[in-house]
């Protein structure tokens, strides 16, 4: 759904999970402004430019949602402050708050965790520095890379966890392989 909701146009989607974190993504997107239809097992997700209904938007308890949605906020047509359930409250992202601003996106959290509030402002890119402890943050800088005004460089640091997970956002990510 979030792939769904950057691209223009209408994306039909069918056979997700009824899981828990999938309603989380649903509700935040929703809350971007981004339309989504249910019809049966069938989402028709209308993409496009994000228009925040809410100053803030959850992931919940959904880690990959919130990990996704800190940058690609940035995109949205107003400053939005991502947040989540109480417990992800105590979840550091500094790591990815750092390298979100070595990209240029603009983000602030008082103590490294949610919730964050995030500038309208397309990233900038260049040379970023993460390390390699979650793919999630990873594949979260990899999916905003593509809307930065400049051609953006992830190094990964250290020992890169998760490998498979970030081999299948990049096949995801490259036309024909998805």
């Amino acid at each position: 759904m979030i792939l769904a909701s950057l691209a223009p146009g209408i994306s039909r989607i069918t056979g997700l999970s009824k899981a828990r974190h999938v309603q989380y993504t649903l509700a935040l997107l929703r809350n971007l402004g981004t339309e989504i239809e249910i019809d049966g097992d069938t989402y028709l997700v209308h993409g496009g430019p994000y228009r925040p209904l809410r100053e803030t938007v959850s992931a919940g308890s959904s880690g990959t949602t919130l990990y996704f949605m800190i940058g690609l906020a940035s995109l949205a047509q107003g400053p939005v402050v991502v947040d989540a359930h109480k417990a992800f409250r105590r979840r550091p992202v500094e790591p990815l708050l750092r390298a979100l601003g070595q990209m240029g996106v603009l983000v602030e959290s008082s103590d490294g965790c949610p919730p964050i509030r995030v500038a309208a402002q397309r990233p900038t890119g260049g040379r970023v520095q993460i390390a390699g402890t979650l793919s999630q943050w990873i594949s979260g800088l990899i999916l905003l890379a593509p809307f930065a005004t400049g051609p953006t460089v992830i190094e990964v640091q250290g020992e890169l966890n998760e490998q498979p997970y970030m081999l299948w956002v990049m096949r995801l990510l490259t036309p024909g392989q998805g």
